[in-house]
């Protein structure tokens, strides 16, 4: 018994002396500077978004929740060869409401090639993300799905690349998250106040556009003392 003692009072003495160092460590990384410029390692990446829509009435109660699961490797055009980076959607989930959890087999294995400036300045559709396969979808249980929720799960791949290959990595021509070195820094993003076009045949006209407003990345984080 008194062996056991004297273990565990040994045991809560060094993770004491553990934290208290890591502790220290943490205050100086703080202190930065940061480095946003290094862009991915050139690897296979694997990546899962979960999307959650939550509709509202006008009496603030909520009428219907949409969940999308959007599951995503990259292969860089440095490993491919390739002149883009090459998307291969894995999986793609779907969830309404309080119904089963379905998939959407039209998109098993869609891949396509992340073009940033398409849709943008160049022709061709939005990121370089084909439109065609989701169109007239149907779930895993066979159930069609309406033009509404066929183009949410396009956006999702929208926003998927928006917020991992536009927002968060560096440029190379204009300010971006690369200039953010300490906590407190803030930026507006170069897609601030950018149009996008949202058109997809059967759902939105075409010549329809997203308007942005102003996009700001911004460091944010306790100052060391």
């Amino acid at each position: 018994m008194s062996t056991q003692e004297t273990n565990q009072g040994m045991k809560s003495a060094l993770p004491q002396e553990s934290r208290q160092q890591a502790l220290e460590r943490l205050r100086e990384d703080l202190q930065g500077p940061f480095d946003f410029s290094i862009d991915r390692e050139a690897e296979t990446q694997h990546f899962h978004m979960q999307t959650q829509f939550v509709h509202m009435g006008f009496d603030g109660k909520r009428t219907g929740v949409e969940t999308y699961l959007l599951r995503l490797r990259c292969i860089p055009a440095a490993i491919s060869g390739k002149k883009l980076d090459e998307y291969t959607c894995r999986e793609f989930g779907l969830q309404l409401n309080n119904g089963p959890l379905t998939t959407l087999p039209t998109l098993r294995l869609f891949t396509y090639q992340f073009d940033q400036m398409s849709g943008v300045l160049n022709k061709g559709p939005m990121f370089g993300i084909p439109q065609e396969p989701f169109l007239g979808m149907k779930d895993s249980l066979g159930n069609q799905l309406p033009p509404d929720i066929c183009y949410a799960t396009y956006n999702s791949f929208v926003d998927f690349h928006a917020l991992t290959d536009v927002f968060t990595r560096p440029m190379k021509y204009v300010k971006g998250i690369e200039q953010l070195k300490s906590i407190g820094d803030r930026i507006v993003h170069p897609g601030a106040f950018n149009e996008a076009p949202v058109s997809v045949t059967g759902v939105v006209r075409p010549g329809s556009v997203f308007r942005n407003g102003e996009l700001t990345l911004q460091l944010k984080g306790r100052q060391p003392r």
